[in-house]
């Protein structure tokens, strides 16, 4: 006997017979498996996805979790597919939606999102940190995203990789300095994991033989000191966001320091440059400082 479900060709046909009523959700949900088609697994998962409120939660979450990106990954070695679901799923975490991701049908999407970062890590870090912060920057993803990514395997990346990322998150910071006088008012609500992130670095910068702190100091950089005499954000407004900044600086510094005595006089030029040159036109910084 020949039943849809298993039937590569009309996997796509049978998803529709099953969102069509809540009674053939009910008798076919079981059977719907999109792994049989891996060329059509990211547009059943889109075309489920409209469906996410139209029916109970324990109905349509029975579909949600048949969509197994670790079984389709390995089925379709296709990267660049991978980053095309990483972003579809990523994008459902908006501010918009009501979520939690300890609840269905949001905890399969959310260990999705995982699923494929983890997959043969780091290779999709770097697209996964380019959704992270385009989405962070237009303010339209939950802080569920920054927990996903936040627990992904960073401590496997090598003291290079590490660098690299800091140096290209640098440049990223830069050039939203240049684009909006205030990066926290873009970024209020991801302030406090961005500092968690940049952490993961430090730790495996202390486990270089070589002293390294440049990298990690220069991603504050763009946070806390001025631009063309222009302050990185509003006194009084977003100076407790800046202050997390500074302390996360404080922290990094202080951990460099501990293990690598020979980096302080880098540390120290480094902080005497930036400070001299923002202490003469931002008493706010003084003033964070001294409390």
């Amino acid at each position: 006997e020949i039943f849809p479900s298993k039937t590569t060709g009309e996997v796509n046909n049978f998803l529709s017979v099953i969102l069509s009523s809540e009674s053939k959700m009910v008798l076919l949900a079981d059977t719907f498996d999109p792994c049989i088609a891996p060329k059509e697994f990211i547009k059943l998962y889109k075309n489920l996805a409209r469906y996410r409120y139209v029916y109970p939660t324990e109905l349509i979450s029975v579909l949600f979790s048949k969509f197994d990106t670790r079984k389709w990954m390995e089925l379709h070695n296709e990267k660049d597919d991978h980053v095309k679901l990483l972003n579809i799923i990523g994008e459902q975490f908006t501010v918009n939606n009501k979520i939690n991701r300890l609840n269905r049908p949001w905890c399969y999407d959310y260990q999705n999102f995982k699923n494929i970062g983890e997959h043969k890590f780091p290779s999709l870090y770097n697209s996964t940190l380019q959704f992270l912060f385009d989405s962070s920057r237009k303010q339209i993803i939950t802080i569920d995203v920054w927990e996903a990514v936040l627990e992904l395997p960073t401590q496997n990346l090598s003291c290079n990789q590490a660098v690299a990322i800091l140096q290209w998150m640098k440049s990223y910071f830069v050039a939203l300095r240049t684009s909006n006088r205030s990066p926290y008012s873009r970024w209020s609500g991801y302030i406090i994991p961005l500092t968690r992130l940049i952490n993961q670095y430090v730790q495996i910068l202390l486990r270089s033989e070589i002293p390294i702190c440049i990298p990690i100091l220069e991603v504050f950089g763009p946070w806390l000191f001025l631009e063309n005499k222009v302050d990185p954000w509003v006194p009084g407004k977003e100076s407790i966001l800046a202050k997390a900044m500074l302390s996360s600086l404080i922290s990094s510094v202080t951990a460099l320091s501990e293990v690598f005595e020979d980096i302080m006089s880098d540390i120290w030029n480094w902080v005497y440059l930036n400070f001299e040159n923002n202490l003469s036109y931002n008493p706010n910084i003084s003033t964070m400082i001294c409390t």
